[in-house]
């Protein structure tokens, strides 16, 4: 899919930002 490990590993570290924006919104109501 993504060819690039550059690429693949940043949309990673994105994801992870991401679920753990999520998780402190639950958190949070």
């Amino acid at each position: 899919m993504l060819s690039n490990p550059c690429l693949a590993l940043v949309f990673l570290l994105l994801r992870k930002q991401f679920l753990e924006e999520l998780r402190r919104i639950f958190i949070l109501i």
